[in-house]
């Protein structure tokens, strides 16, 4: 199976995001949202600085941990 982006999804839950504000937000899919936060797709480079911006989180803590991917 996918591994989920537990992080991304707790900081979403934290600032009050819900996917369809985040990707009216990122001028994103909301299916993408969905995507990125259940693991089935990384964000591209453009979109991880975007979401890492907006929700003022550090890129390498939302997706990756220790150069791996971060259950994304």
């Amino acid at each position: 199976g996918y591994m989920r982006n537990t992080r991304l999804r707790l900081e979403m839950k934290k600032q009050r995001y819900t996917q369809a504000e985040l990707a009216r937000r990122l001028g994103v899919n909301k299916m993408s949202i969905s995507h990125w936060v259940n693991g089935r797709y990384i964000p591209n480079e453009n979109s991880a600085i975007a979401i890492s911006n907006l929700l003022g989180v550090n890129i390498h803590d939302l997706f990756y941990r220790n150069g791996e991917q971060n259950a994304i």
